[in-house]
């Protein structure tokens, strides 16, 4: 059955994936954008490159990943302390970029 077969890729995909992540945590690799992926971005970047824009800021001022939240206009980073945050905060609203800052629960 094709639905079975696609359902077993990705949920094989989705194991290497976690395999993946946990092997760079092990490792002390904390660069996230490698495993963070919306397709949407393929079609949304060439036509509003705020979004790159913004996820470049946010990748050079110390997130470990950026991305595009849903279908967007969204973006958001992925930082593991509060000063790599702050860091990318000044920069984007050095740019004039409405920054809303989250922690995780």
């Amino acid at each position: 059955n094709k639905d079975i077969e696609a359902l077993q890729e990705q949920t094989n995909y989705h194991e290497a994936l976690i395999a993946n992540i946990l092997n760079a945590l092990e490792n002390g690799k904390y660069e996230f954008s490698d495993f963070m992926y919306n397709k949407f971005e393929s079609v949304i970047i060439p036509m509003n490159q705020n979004v790159k824009r913004i996820k470049d800021i946010m990748m050079e001022n110390g997130a470990i990943g950026a991305l595009m939240s849903g279908s967007g206009p969204s973006v958001f980073g992925i930082f593991l302390d509060e000063s790599s945050q702050k860091k990318a905060q000044i920069a984007l609203e050095n740019c004039s970029i409405n920054v809303f800052l989250c922690k995780t629960v």
